[in-house]
C-alpha cells in the first residue's frame, strides 16, 4: 500500500541486547505501519488498538516502548535488520518465520466472503464459491484455500489497491463476494454505503490470521523481549484491559468513520 513515512528512523543501532532500563526493565524501540485501520495508524488514539496493547503489555512487565510508524516493508525489513528492537501486528507464516520469533498470538481474525445485505447468495463451504467473483485487495493476504481455487480456475479474483475498491465493485455487480475481515467490513460499508449492515457475511472461512509482535531470530535478548511481551499480555486479558481497549479503539474508530 502506499504510505508516506509518519516517523523518523534511528539508524545505525549496534547489534547488543537492548538497553536495561534504570527499574531493570527494557527499553525497547519498535515499529509498525501506518493505514491499517483501527489496529495501527499515527491518526487513531494512541496508534491504534494494537499500538495500544504493545505499550501496556510491555508496561505491565516494567519495560517502555517507543513506536515509530513507517511503511510496511522499511519497518519489516529494518527489524530483520536489527535496526528496531520488534514490529508488529503480523500473521504467522512460513516465510516470515525463518527470520523472526514470533510472540503469543494478540488477536484472531476470520476473513469470510462479504455480499451486500440483500444478496440471495449462499455458501456453507469453501467449495461453494465455484464460479464465482471474488475480491481482495492487491497486496492482502490470500490463503492457501483461495490460491488453489485461483489456479485450478474454479474462481476469479480480482485485486484493486484497496479495499474500497472492493466493495464498489461488489455495489456495481463487478464481482460477487468481498473478502474481509468483519471489521474492516463493517467500518467500509459505513463509509461507503451510510451504514454498518449494508453487507453480510456469508459461512465459509476463508482464512483465520493473528496479529503478533515479532523479534528477528538475529536479535540479542530476543527471548527476554517476547517472554517480557507474553507475561504482560496474559496479565492484560486476565485483568480485563484487553478487552477494554479493543472496545473502546472499535468504538472511537466507528465514531471516527460517522463524523
Amino acid at each position: 500500500m502506499a504510505v508516506i513515512v509518519l516517523a523518523a528512523m534511528l539508524g545505525g543501532w549496534p547489534l547488543v541486547a537492548p538497553a536495561a532500563a534504570a527499574d531493570d526493565g527494557l527499553a525497547l524501540h519498535l515499529v509498525t505501519g501506518p493505514d491499517y485501520k483501527p489496529f495501527t495508524d499515527p491518526h487513531l488514539p494512541l496508534g491504534g488498538m494494537q499500538s495500544q496493547i504493545v505499550r501496556a503489555a510491555f508496561a505491565k512487565v516494567g519495560d517502555k516502548v517507543t513506536i515509530d510508524f513507517e511503511p510496511w516493508a522499511r519497518g519489516y525489513a529494518e527489524t530483520r535488520r536489527l535496526e528496531f528492537d520488534a514490529t508488529f501486528p503480523y500473521a504467522r507464516t512460513t516465510e516470515r518465520e525463518k527470520d523472526f520469533l514470533y510472540s503469543d498470538d494478540i488477536y484472531v481474525q476470520l476473513s469470510r466472503p462479504y455480499v451486500l445485505a440483500d444478496s440471495t447468495m449462499t455458501a456453507n463451504a469453501v467449495g461453494d464459491l465455484a464460479g464465482k467473483t471474488l475480491c481482495s485487495p492487491h497486496g492482502y493476504y490470500m490463503s492457501e484455500v483461495i490460491q488453489q481455487l485461483v489456479a485450478r480456475q474454479a474462481i476469479t479474483l480480482e485485486r484493486p489497491p484497496g479495499m474500497e475498491q472492493c466493495f464498489k465493485m461488489l455495489q456495481l455487480h463487478r464481482v460477487d463476494a468481498v473478502i474481509c475481515i468483519d471489521i474492516q467490513a463493517r467500518a467500509t460499508a459505513l463509509q461507503l454505503f451510510g451504514r454498518q449492515d449494508a453487507v453480510k457475511p456469508l459461512a465459509p472461512v476463508i482464512a483465520l490470521t493473528t496479529h503478533n509482535l515479532i523479534v528477528s531470530r538475529q536479535r540479542p535478548g530476543a527471548d527476554r523481549i517476547l517472554a517480557d511481551f507474553n507475561r504482560g499480555l496474559a496479565m492484560l486479558k486476565a485483568s480485563g484491559e484487553f478487552d477494554t481497549i479493543v472496545k473502546s479503539q472499535i468504538d472511537a474508530y466507528f465514531g471516527q468513520i460517522s463524523n
